[in-house]
């Protein structure tokens, strides 16, 4: 998210193409601090008050700041595995096409692509479909059917 986040307009949407089937992990502080204020605002005037110290807050003051500039949605329903498959194995041999004729902007397009594409493949295969998950402070997206976050 934080790398999306240097790129995204403000104001805009994330995308994160993996879901995060087992949702705020259950050791630390992180949900519980994430959870415990309605808006991202509210988050950092908490973490960034003089007298506040809880572990783990480094990890929502990132997260509210990401969540100030753009919405962050968690999805893979969306991707069909087949043809998320069948257009990384199309990159994957106009790469070694391209590798055989020597073709430069080939190699190198095809090459960025496949960098690109292969964790997208990875994920799919590893979690498998998901649905579009909003993981905003105690809010929910209109899009979303579900929220990481504790009522």
């Amino acid at each position: 998210m934080s790398a999306a986040a240097k790129v995204v307009k403000r104001g805009g949407a994330i995308v994160c193409a993996a879901e995060c089937r087992d949702g705020l992990p259950s050791h630390g502080s992180y949900g519980q601090v994430l959870a415990s204020r309605p808006s991202p605002e509210a988050l950092l005037a908490m973490i960034n008050a003089p007298d506040y110290s809880v572990p783990d807050r480094w990890q929502v003051q990132v997260q509210a700041q990401i969540q100030l500039k753009a919405q962050v949605f968690v999805k893979t329903r969306g991707l069909s595995l087949p043809t998320t498959g069948a257009f990384t194995l199309g990159i994957m041999l106009w790469l070694i096409y391209g590798l055989a004729i020597g073709d430069w902007p080939l190699i190198g397009s095809n090459a960025a692509t496949l960098v690109l594409m292969a964790p997208v493949l990875a994920l799919k295969l590893r979690y498998g479909q998901g649905e579009l998950r909003s993981f905003s402070p105690k809010r929910r997206s209109r899009t979303a059917k579900k929220s990481y976050l504790p009522e």
